[in-house]
């Protein structure tokens, strides 16, 4: 796998994480995030939102005024915070994602579960050999470091 496959997963894996999280604080299961759900879901992925801004956001967003977001606006909304982002930092942040409980780093059982649930077809064989073509320490995970170092090849 290159670093364009590896970006993509990364990128799969943040929709993948937006639509989870609306899920898990859509707490009542009516396809939307009141003023709480909202700000503790931004929570979750990682942005700290003042009250003003999340006021701010069920008024640009909430069309029916009923100071709710459907998913769609979510994603709208989370999509724009994760552009704004600081590259490495976001990065970093994506790595962290993706370590999962294994926090030292992305071993062979972090990267099936990544791929599972980008809905990506790779073999067991394969990503044994994304982790071997990354991992430039030998230690079977792949760290931050080299994390990123994937992350910033240019073509």
């Amino acid at each position: 796998m290159n670093h364009k496959q590896m970006r993509k997963i990364v990128i799969d894996e943040k929709k993948a994480m937006i639509k989870v999280v609306f899920s898990l604080f859509d707490e009542d299961n009516n396809g939307y995030l009141d003023y709480e759900e909202l700000k503790f879901a931004l929570k979750a992925l990682g942005f700290l939102v003042k009250k003003a801004e999340v006021l701010k956001m069920l008024e640009t967003y909430d069309r029916k005024d009923k100071k709710l977001i459907c998913f769609e606006d979510f994603k709208t909304i989370a999509i724009d915070k994760i552009m704004r982002c600081h590259p490495i930092e976001e990065m970093k942040y994506a790595f962290k994602l993706m370590c999962g409980d294994y926090q030292q780093g992305i071993g062979v059982k972090e990267l099936k579960r990544i791929v599972d649930l980008t809905g990506l077809e790779i073999n067991s064989n394969d990503i044994e050999s994304m982790i071997n073509e990354f991992d430039t320490d030998q230690d079977n995970i792949i760290n931050e470091e080299e994390f990123l170092k994937i992350m910033l090849i240019e073509d």
